[in-house]
Formats: C-alpha cells, sequence, structure tokens
C-alpha cells in the first residue's frame, strides 16, 4: 500500500513500494535518464538506500521500486528526495513507513 498526500507519501515497510515521479527540466522536457530514489534516515543527515528509477515511456513518470527487504523493520517517518545526476530535484519530504 502506498499513498500521497502532495509530497508526502505513506507506505508499508516490508512490502513493495513503487514511487511514481513525473521530472521534467525546467523548460518542461522530460528528464529521461539518471534519476535516484534516495532514502534518509529519520534526521535526514545519512542515507540509507539509493534506488535507480526507470523510466516509463507509456505514462512519461519515473518508476522506483523498493524491495520488501529493502524497508523491513523501518517503522516511523523517514525523509526522501529525487535526484537527477548529482543534483536533488527537491527537499527532502516525508515518508512515514507502517
Amino acid at each position: 500500500m502506498i499513498e500521497y498526500l502532495y509530497d508526502a507519501i505513506r507506505a508499508v515497510a516490508g512490502q513493495e513500494i513503487k514511487v511514481e515521479a513525473y521530472i521534467t527540466d525546467e523548460n518542461e522536457n522530460f528528464i529521461t535518464e539518471g534519476c535516484y530514489f534516495v532514502l534518509h534516515d529519520k534526521a535526514g543527515t545519512n542515507v540509507l538506500l539509493t534506488k535507480l528509477g526507470q523510466f516509463n515511456t507509456e505514462t512519461m513518470n519515473w518508476d522506483f521500486v523498493l524491495a520488501p527487504e529493502e524497508t523491513k523493520g523501518l517503522s516511523g517517518r523517514y525523509l526522501y528526495c529525487i535526484m537527477h545526476n548529482d543534483s536533488n530535484l527537491c527537499f527532502k519530504q516525508p515518508i512515514y513507513l507502517m
């Protein structure tokens, strides 16, 4: 299960989590390569996981799939961001894992 409230995400740890993102550059051109989902610890200081996404040409979205074993045992509020190559595309946002 995954729910979105604007940029906040709520999901069940220990299950497959598929995060979808619509990513364009400043000219509204689709970015089609080199995007990552980065999961940070609760303080936002340490990286727990970096996941390369897949650009879906049918939906024009990015799919970031976290395997069950990657979130197993996590609980509470963490932070995530999406990166393109070495650049953050957003500020760190909350992800709540149950």
